[in-house]
């Protein structure tokens, strides 16, 4: 069996188009750390021209935009999910990340009045 010139082509690039396309994306959070509550910037990096976007948070939040921001306010681990929709196809990447509880810190001194040369003792609690 023969197969014609143009349809061995235009199936060798239909197959690298395909393979060449892979959706990705990068996160930032606003303040620098990962803590509650906290605003993170996911924005897709995605090869090629994706037509769409669908994306997942995993805290109920979804959106369809190249750049999303949302607010997480518990702590907890979130599996973060972007399918990038192309043309004749659609490629979906998972991550997670870690959201933390915000640490606490309590200090209390045992004398508010120091007239007098003297010590002062300390007390921190927090998480």
């Amino acid at each position: 069996m023969k197969i014609p010139l143009q349809l061995l082509l235009f199936w060798l690039l239909f197959c690298q188009t395909i393979h060449a396309q892979t959706a990705d994306f990068i996160y930032t959070p606003s303040s620098g750390s990962f803590c509650t509550p906290q605003a993170i910037t996911f924005t897709q990096t995605s090869s090629g021209t994706p037509t769409s976007f669908l994306w997942d948070f995993g805290n109920g939040e979804r959106g369809n935009e190249a750049v999303e921001t949302v607010i997480f306010s518990q702590p907890g681990t979130y599996t973060i999910s972007l399918t990038a929709v192309y043309n004749t196809m659609a490629n979906t990447i998972s991550k997670t990340i870690v959201i933390n509880e915000t640490p606490t810190l309590n200090l209390t001194a045992d004398r508010t009045l120091l007239c007098q040369p003297g010590s002062v003792n300390f007390t921190a609690t927090g998480s």
